[in-house]
């Protein structure tokens, strides 16, 4: 291949290149070097010039930027375990997905992904990788064995965000607990999931994951997941979930995230959050749902103690499990 020019590279910290190199023969890969030390976890934003084409000729898109870095081991609630497949298709593989919800470069080769016995103890566990493969913040990453299942069933917005596995642990239909742990085994985060937790109204829950609402609410809050929409098509692997709610700063003791909301699972409003911000830790608060002429729907939380903020999720069922009308 004919050499590249190391004007069409640079690092702001480092300016361009010193040597630029094409890997043979794959042609999909190239090597550089930089008069700089690179920062172990830091984020670098390396700029490619337009003059850059590929084998039939295409240019590179205009002001073409890639975030890359050296990872840094993981600790407890840098990633958020963010969707879960347990129940695939018929054929199909399960799948899990992680948000990088710190400022850290995180390599994958760190990790590791088990599961639990019914006692909770340790069952399988597995490396998620034994080469480097980096989650920059932010960033989203889901894996599976088959890569290509996904592709068949789902929507795929950034295949570059999905990556293929040698081995992941079983995860029942029914429930589950899914851990991912650092090199010493200590736990990052870790989700215990079951069926009940999907929309009540599915008609199958073959081949739909189980979302979390937003990845700073506490994994063990049952009521932080939801099944993806439909209008998603059951399922958001490597990408923001359907279900995602952003919680943005509170004026008010206790605010709703709208007004009106439709339980219908299309992606849009399909869950009504309550959220609270008291002055001091330490209330106990009860929660109820009335209806027009003063019927008791729902209790949603009952004498509960109350962190100084905190959400509460409904999702439109009555106490006998019945979808409330309008």
């Amino acid at each position: 291949p004919e050499m590249i020019s190391t004007q069409n590279f640079s690092v702001e910290e480092f300016g361009n290149p010193t040597f630029v190199k094409i890997i043979e023969p794959q042609l999909t890969v190239v090597k550089m070097k930089f008069n700089a030390e690179i920062q172990r976890g830091k984020v670098y934003m390396l700029n490619i010039g337009e003059n850059i084409t590929d084998c039939s000729g295409n240019n590179v898109e205009v002001n073409t930027q890639i975030r890359f870095g050296i990872g840094v081991q993981a600790e407890y609630n840098d990633l958020a375990i963010n969707e879960l497949l347990f129940n695939p298709y018929s054929g199909g593989s399960d799948f899990v997905e992680l948000y990088n919800r710190s400022d850290k470069v995180i390599d994958l080769k760190d990790l590791w992904i088990s599961n639990t016995n019914d006692d909770g103890s340790v069952k399988d566990s597995y490396q998620i990788t034994n080469i480097s493969r980096l989650i920059l913040p932010q960033e989203y990453c889901a894996f599976s064995t088959d890569i290509a299942d996904l592709y068949n069933h789902y929507t795929i917005e950034h295949s570059e965000n999905l990556y293929k596995v040698a081995k992941m642990p079983s995860m029942p239909d029914d429930k589950g607990t899914i851990i991912i742990t650092g090199r010493t085994f200590d736990t990052i985060d870790i989700v215990s999931y079951n069926k009940s937790q999907h929309y009540r109204l599915l008609s199958s829950q073959d081949g739909v994951s189980l979302e979390r609402i937003n990845y700073d609410v506490p994994s063990s809050d049952e009521s932080n997941w939801h099944s993806a929409a439909q209008d998603a098509g059951f399922a958001t692997p490597g990408y923001v979930n359907s279900q995602f709610h952003e919680i943005g700063d509170i004026e008010s003791q206790i605010s709703l995230s709208s007004e009106v909301f439709s339980p219908d699972n299309d992606g849009y409003d399909d869950q009504l959050v309550i959220t609270y911000n008291l002055d001091v830790a330490g209330y106990s608060g009860t929660i109820a749902v009335y209806s027009t002429n003063g019927r008791l729907v729902q209790t949603l939380v009952n004498n509960r103690s109350l962190g100084s903020t905190g959400n509460i999720v409904w999702d439109g069922f009555d106490a006998q499990n019945r979808l409330c009308p309008a």
